[in-house]
């Protein structure tokens, strides 16, 4: 049975071929590593924000699991630095890029393909635009010990 956190570098790899080699694919940590203006660009990041358990048998020993996954789409312009307008279109065009990676995708492992969902609100910061995206998938978990 693979890792509950597998899908994270079954992402990276997904992107890294869909995307152009100038664009880095990488893990992050959490949401907040974006609130900052020292990051790699143009790069996706692609970071587990969280889940749900979507149904649990009621002897506990499965569980139908709902995980989110941000994939933090950064652009670097410093064109047009006061408005942020450049790096804001640079960084929707990489988001399209990944929403046609990976929108309708199903990975090894889930029961279900990803769903784009609510959309965390992007951020600015000195040419610095970071525009998140958030799927979601379902896995189903079983235990089979005593």
């Amino acid at each position: 049975m693979p890792s509950l956190l597998a899908l994270g570098p079954e992402i990276v790899e997904r992107l890294a071929a869909h995307l152009p080699a100038t664009v880095q694919v990488l893990e992050g940590r959490s949401a907040e590593d974006f609130a900052r203006s020292t990051q790699i660009a143009p790069a996706v990041y692609v970071v587990y924000d969280g889940g749900a358990i979507a149904q649990s048998r009621p002897d506990a020993r499965a569980a139908r699991i709902t995980q989110r996954w941000l994939c933090v789409c950064v652009a670097r312009n410093l064109r047009e630095l006061a408005s942020g307008a450049a790096a804001l279109n640079d960084a929707g065009a990489l988001a399209d890029s990944v929403l046609e990676a990976l929108m309708g995708w199903q990975p090894e492992g889930t029961s279900q393909p990803l769903t784009l969902t609510d959309l965390p609100t992007p951020r600015y910061d000195t040419g610095y635009q970071m525009v998140p995206l958030a799927f979601a998938t379902e896995l189903v978990r079983k235990t089979t010990a005593a």
